[in-house]
């Protein structure tokens, strides 16, 4: 039987509202007492109501990463100018200085890697090395896909179980 063919019920329709809503797959297997596999046997069983559920789930995710990223530039405003404050005041010690910079790189990550993280999930480019002409050495090309592996792929992958 074809997808145009089979009717969708109130439970599968609730499955995929729950997926695009971006519960884990691990949750709505609980909630409907079966497995993940079930659950994923069910979304397959309409393809393209599983790539629309996909695609909002995406833009959800994508919209976090953003709003992550916009709070964190606010932060980091924020912060910047009260440590700022600090780092001039004569009151501040050398040591407390130090501390206050160390905080500082950690603060400048946050926004950075959600910026980055929803760029990779639209499928932009993370990252730009001018190579032309240069061939990479093996502990480039390492670095290079170490790095690839540790940004992941933009898939869920916390709901897959194995």
């Amino acid at each position: 039987m074809s997808e145009n063919q089979k009717t969708i019920d109130f439970e599968t329709y609730r499955l995929f509202a729950m997926y695009a809503d971006g519960v884990l797959v691990a949750d709505i297997a609980t909630s409907f007492s079966v497995t993940t596999g079930t659950i994923y046997k069910r979304l397959n069983e309409f393809p393209k109501k599983y790539a629309e559920a996909k695609k909002q789930l995406a833009k959800k995710r994508n919209a976090k990463y953003r709003r992550i990223g916009a709070l964190a530039a606010d932060i980091q405003l924020d912060t910047l100018e009260h440590y700022s404050a600090l780092l001039k005041s004569d009151d501040t010690g050398d040591k407390d200085k130090q501390v206050i910079r160390d905080k500082l790189k950690d603060i400048s990550t946050v926004g950075e890697n959600a910026e980055r993280r929803a760029d990779l999930n639209e499928g932009k480019a993370t990252d730009r090395i001018v190579n032309v002409g240069i061939e990479p050495t093996k502990e480039e090309w390492e670095d290079f896909w170490k790095a690839q592996r540790e940004a992941g792929n933009g898939l869920d992958t916390e709901s897959i179980q194995t």
